[in-house]
């Protein structure tokens, strides 16, 4: 149970936490202001020298969206990233005994089957869980790398979207993110379906 926790809680990104705000967002926030301006400016140029004035009010409707988007971005996820926890705790809460069940059964059928089982079939199956458990553990540290690396380049990301060809970047950073949050409650809930399939 303590692997669990400590596992839990390594894997949980804390976006808001002061040396990732103030060390990293910050400074790639005010860089992101001067490229949604530079944006901005180059959509007036572009509309004053193609004869399209609709371009400018274009992109002073976009520049504001994009930093409400930058000033929002790392409070959103980190609210998304708790409820995804919320939900891995409830779906293991729920597989919890049956995971108990599963590795009691094991244990007993190791136990009486002899020499075989205590020589060749344990070890076989510690090997095998223990790979599990470190392709999982790896699978949820790069989830969580990878949700540094998303709201750290948010910033950037929302400030190119006011040019109209990058205006689809925004979203792409969306479906992002609600993929790396989901991805853990995708893997308790793949473990809790495994167990109940092995102990009923």
């Amino acid at each position: 149970m303590a692997m669990a926790r400590l596992l839990d809680t390594a894997t949980t990104p804390r976006v808001t936490e002061a040396w990732f705000t103030n060390g990293l967002i910050r400074p790639l926030a005010g860089v992101a202001v001067g490229i949604t301006v530079a944006m901005m400016l180059a959509s007036a140029i572009q509309a004053g020298l193609g004869g399209r004035p609709e371009l400018i009010i274009d992109a002073l409707k976009e520049g504001p969206k994009s930093l409400v988007a930058t000033a929002l971005t790392v409070v959103v996820m980190d609210v998304m990233i708790q409820g995804g926890d919320v939900l891995a705790d409830v779906a293991w809460q729920a597989g919890r005994g049956d995971a108990q069940q599963v590795l009691d059964g094991l244990a007993a059928t190791m136990g009486s089957s002899g020499g075989l089982a205590g020589t060749f079939l344990g070890p076989l199956a510690l090997l095998f869980g223990m790979i599990g458990l470190l392709v999982t553990t790896v699978v949820l540290f790069m989830r969580s790398s990878m949700l540094y690396l998303v709201a750290a380049f948010a910033p950037i990301v929302w400030s190119t979207s006011v040019a109209p060809m990058m205006r689809g970047s925004g979203r792409r950073l969306i479906h992002l993110v609600v993929a790396l949050v989901l991805a853990k409650p995708a893997i308790a809930i793949t473990l809790v379906v495994g167990t109940k399939l092995l102990a009923n």
